[in-house]
């Protein structure tokens, strides 16, 4: 049994709906199912586009929700576009407003899991499945409730491209409105650069083109810059967008370059979890 339920009371009940709205919501631009792995300790999202272009990993601790329930791990695919449809109407809008998240078990199977033995074979480990994902909002006596029927799908085991990073660009969150502010100007395409103490976003449209330098020479500045080496990346400017979209749940944001080789876009959920983006290069 699943069960996750968020308190208007609770402190931490506006960061717990943005899990739901405002992660799922940007996911919907990538892809258009979602799995998602659920135990006592963490919910964990893997998904990559249809291009293989952008991998993206969630991990949120659930002491994040008011009621947490989980009496084995389970394995939920979400169709994405109905879910947000039914997250947008839902809300902690009523001083004892509530919204619950429920699903019982209807069968199990065995899945791979990340690290292999020492004889290179994957283990593997039983989960449940669910058929069924109930949804339940209440605003000051008013009830709504919702179900939605579950997909069948294999839960993804993609192994992060990590890397020993050129260049590592810390971004505070009051540092975020430069990305919104400068990274979505013209053209389909962003540029970031890093040279000697300079992070560069450049940009390049129909007759026209922009360079943002950020440089680290001042300690209270919202950013810091460690690098080895310069490295270019280019990028579709429209996962950018896509990162943006969580800049307001995030207390800071960590970019790692090296030549030739995926950027991580890692957003720091304050003690809650994170979520990674890797994101190949334009060829």
């Amino acid at each position: 049994m699943l069960e996750i339920k968020i308190e208007n009371k609770a402190d931490e009940s506006a960061f717990a709906m943005s899990v739901f709205k405002q992660i799922f919501g940007a996911l919907e631009d990538i892809i258009t199912t979602i799995t998602v792995r659920f135990s006592k300790e963490n919910m964990k999202i893997q998904v990559i586009d249809s291009m293989h272009v952008c991998l993206c990993v969630v991990d949120i601790v659930t002491s994040v929700f008011t009621h947490y329930r989980c009496d084995k791990d389970i394995v939920l695919t979400i169709p994405l576009k109905i879910f947000n449809t039914i997250m947008k109407n839902c809300s902690l809008s009523g001083d004892k407003s509530s919204f619950m998240l429920s699903a019982m078990e209807s069968s199990s199977r065995e899945i791979e899991v990340e690290n292999a033995g020492n004889d290179g074979e994957g283990k593997k480990e039983e989960v449940s499945t669910a058929n069924k994902l109930n949804l339940c909002n209440e605003i000051d006596g008013s009830i709504s409730k919702f179900s939605i029927d579950l997909l069948e799908s294999e839960l993804p085991q993609y192994t992060a491209p990590m890397a020993n990073w050129s260049s590592i660009i810390n971004v505070r969150s009051d540092g975020f409105k430069l990305f919104k502010n400068y990274g979505d100007l013209f053209g389909s395409k962003i540029i970031f650069r890093v040279q000697k103490n300079e992070f560069i976003l450049e940009q390049h449209g129909e007759g026209t083109s922009s360079d943002v330098v950020l440089k680290a020479d001042d300690e209270n500045k919202p950013y810091t810059i460690d690098s080895t080496s310069p490295c270019s990346i280019e990028i579709k400017k429209s996962y950018l967008n896509n990162i943006g979209k969580l800049f307001s749940m995030s207390e800071e944001m960590q970019i790692s370059m090296m030549e030739e080789h995926p950027i991580l876009f890692e957003l720091k959920l304050f003690n809650f979890g994170y979520v990674q983006f890797f994101i190949a290069p334009q060829s």
